[in-house]
């Protein structure tokens, strides 16, 4: 990884010069991702010296690694005069929109700090933080009435810019591991909700989480959202139930193979991404995202040794002597949201999976 130059004072001291005792450097991530809360970091330097001597490293937090991010938040916390982060929900990103949104964080984010600020950095050419007399895309009553200084690529080139993009990265990606213990079938320990071959395979497959923009533009190009109830536990002693299959018609289609006992399947749906999944029938797989609950209902249905998945093709090392009756409308029947009201479909035997 190429790293840009270090940043510097310069701007803060501008602004020390011309007055302010207090300035902070805000910062914002999770705007482009998928899923999760767009958060606003806000560091805090003092013209007195406080929050000065930064720790060697700090960078736009694009420019480190996860470990780096993870080593440098509590130097960094303990750098700063003050430090907060402030963030909008996916829920308040869908109603607000994601300006309105941004500017809810920035002001939840200035309004945590114990000191008040005299003057802000911002990263860009957009000031998100000022009050816009008679917009309605100001959540705070007042916004900020001092002195802000958009300044482009000020996360590489401001020091309380950078530490406070570091702040938000790390609060949110820790958040969102979080959520990937609720959530486990989009990876969100590892994407942290950002768009990646993995998490969109599970939005294909499953529809939107908890926790995603529903309204946002992406959204549109899924085959369906899955019902508000989608996850809710089912009660003790009633069956899991299901609701219609995805808007898109899922196709299934049997290949054959020139290799003995071997059978392929394709389906117009990504289960992977670009990656290869491996299956065999002892142990059973153990997680719930698509591929681990296709392998477990195809196990469980019988007849197969083995199973490899890549991208919408599975492949299958069938038991000597036996055929694939059933296996078509397994792999169709892993695309079905599930809700009260409809009976799931007897399919060779095979469990809904479990619900949340």
């Amino acid at each position: 990884m190429v790293r840009a130059a270090a940043p510097t004072l310069r701007h803060e001291r501008e602004l020390w010069e011309a007055g302010a005792r207090v300035v902070v450097g805000l910062d914002e991530v999770g705007r482009g991702a998928w899923a999760g809360p767009l958060v606003v970091g806000a560091a805090a330097l003092s013209v007195d010296g406080t929050g000065v001597a930064f720790p060697v490293g700090v960078r736009d937090s694009k420019q480190l690694r996860p470990a780096e991010r993870e080593r440098l938040f509590d130097p960094i916390a303990a750098a700063c005069a003050d430090w907060a982060v402030g963030s909008a929900s996916a829920a308040e990103c869908d109603e607000l929109g994601m300006s309105a949104a941004q500017r809810l964080a920035a002001a939840r984010a200035l309004g945590a700090l114990a000191q008040r600020p005299d003057a802000v950095l911002l990263d860009g050419r957009w000031d998100f933080v000022s009050q816009v007399p008679g917009s309605a895309d100001a959540p705070a009553a007042d916004g900020f009435a001092g002195p802000v200084r958009a300044v482009v690529g000020g996360d590489g080139c401001c020091v309380s810019v950078a530490a406070a993009s570091i702040l938000a990265k790390v609060r949110r990606d820790r958040w969102m591991t979080e959520a990937a213990a609720c959530y486990p079938t989009y990876d969100f320990d590892r994407n942290k909700g950002y768009p990646c071959p993995r998490h969109c395979a599970a939005l294909a497959a499953w529809g939107p989480s908890a926790i995603p923009g529903r309204t946002w533009a992406f959204m549109d190009h899924l085959p369906s959202r899955p019902p508000d109830n989608v996850g809710a536990p089912t009660p003790p002693g009633r069956p899991r139930v299901a609701c219609a299959t995805m808007g898109q018609p899922v196709t299934v289609i049997e290949r054959p193979s020139s290799r003995p006992g071997v059978v392929r399947f394709e389906i117009n749906r990504s289960l992977t991404g670009m990656g290869h999944e491996y299956y065999s029938a002892s142990p059973p797989p153990t997680s719930v995202r698509p591929p681990d609950e296709l392998a477990r209902r195809l196990f469980a249905h019988g007849a197969i040794d083995g199973m490899h998945v890549n991208s919408n093709v599975i492949t299958l090392d069938m038991s000597k002597g036996a055929d694939t009756r059933g296996i078509r409308e397994l792999i169709e029947n892993l695309f079905i949201h599930y809700r009260p009201g409809t009976e799931v479909p007897d399919v060779g035997g095979a469990t809904a999976p479990a619900a949340g």
